[in-house]
């Protein structure tokens, strides 16, 4: 094996340029392939990396006849959470854009809308601060305008 890599360097020490492109491509095929993992495993094995149960949540979400996905209406919530018999707890989420900042420098950041439960489904607790109390935790529709923000 030591004499397979004594041949190996001499071959390369003797093309430099043919080293170099070698060198490259290895590195950028190992660079892909990392990136494109994590991003695998991000997005597909662990989708819910904070929850403490993520193996129990489901989504439930509406579709038309032909297969287009329908917006879930506060009714539509409220008839899961009161009627459903074999889960545990409905929260509601909806991902939308806001406008933050001064009125002479708006900026938009894409947001999600909640329900007051969303974060005990998840199980997570705030690193710092607070989230919803028990008043702003009400599922009243436009209820409680209260916000929390994440590190991203």
């Amino acid at each position: 094996m030591i004499r397979d890599l004594r041949y190996a360097i001499r071959g390369l020490l003797g093309n430099p340029g043919f080293a170099t492109v070698a060198i490259l491509t290895i590195g950028i095929g190992i660079g892909a392939n990392t990136t494109v993992f994590s991003w695998m495993r991000n997005v597909l094995l662990n989708p819910l990396p904070a929850a403490s149960d993520p193996g129990r949540i489901v989504a439930i979400e509406n579709t038309a006849d032909n297969g287009d996905p329908l917006t879930t209406s506060f009714l539509d919530y409220t008839d899961y959470r009161d009627y459903l018999q074999f889960v545990d707890l409905v929260t509601l989420k909806k991902i939308q854009p806001f406008v933050v900042g001064e009125e002479s420098h708006p900026e938009r950041v894409w947001g999600e809308v909640v329900s007051g439960n969303f974060f005990d489904l998840l199980g997570v607790r705030p690193e710092i601060g607070r989230f919803f109390n028990r008043e702003e935790s009400g599922d009243e529709q436009n209820a409680h305008p209260v916000a929390v923000i994440s590190h991203g």
